[in-house]
């Protein structure tokens, strides 16, 4: 049988029963990683926290919404909960795929956030450095031994970056339509410019010398 044939059937064919011993030991190794997982997440963040906590403000005290204190927030009650989850034994598949889809998520709704906190727009708010901890939510995922959970983290940033991204190319496109609907609309009121009009003191005096020497002695 073909070499390349023979390793596709084993990859994509029913996993073959384990020892019960074999699985106990899988399953407290993916328990473990799970923990160091979060407990990494959690060291990141309480980094990310004291750089917020002991550098000044970048933004006016009357903003809409503070979205780093509400973004870290909720990635750790996430980050516990799925921890606490791993310790107890109880965390399940479906359990795991919705924190991985959810701290994803919230990671760029905070990304999306920087722009009414700082009052500036999406396409500037997404350069900010935060951008790098969405490639640590993803490279954490590889601590498992199952790649699917690596692929899901990395999904869920395409899609969401890809939708951070048309939302910031609409708002450019919709500010650039407005500033160009308010120039036309302040040159119509301004109404034509007088064609003798005197712009400086420089126009005045040249006026007024003229005037001097056509004048009649």
């Amino acid at each position: 049988m073909n070499p390349v044939v023979s390793r596709a059937r084993v990859l994509f064919s029913a996993a073959l029963p384990q020892p019960p011993r074999v699985t106990e030991e899988i399953a407290r190794s993916q328990r473990e990683s799970e923990i160091w997982v979060s407990c990494a997440q959690i060291a990141v963040i309480a980094a990310a926290g004291l750089a917020y906590t002991f550098t000044p403000r970048g933004f006016s005290p009357d903003t809409p919404i503070a979205a780093l204190p509400l973004g870290i927030a909720a990635l750790v009650l996430l980050i516990v909960l799925r921890a606490w989850f791993a310790f107890s034994g109880q965390l399940s598949r479906p359990v795991l795929g919705a924190s991985v889809v959810a701290e994803m998520a919230v990671l760029l709704a905070l990304l999306w956030g920087f722009a009414p906190q700082y009052e500036t727009t999406l396409a500037i708010a997404l350069k900010n450095s935060l951008f790098v901890a969405i490639f640590v939510l993803i490279a954490l995922r590889a601590l498992r031994f199952e790649p699917i959970w690596v692929w899901l983290s990395g999904l869920t940033a395409a899609i969401g970056w890809t939708l951070l991204a048309i939302f910031a190319c609409q708002s450019a496109r919709s500010s650039g339509c407005n500033a160009v609907r308010r120039s036309a609309k302040l040159k119509a009121s301004s109404g034509p410019r007088p064609k003798f009009a005197l712009h400086s003191a420089d126009d005045k005096s040249s006026l007024l010398a003229t005037s001097n020497s056509h004048a009649p002695s």
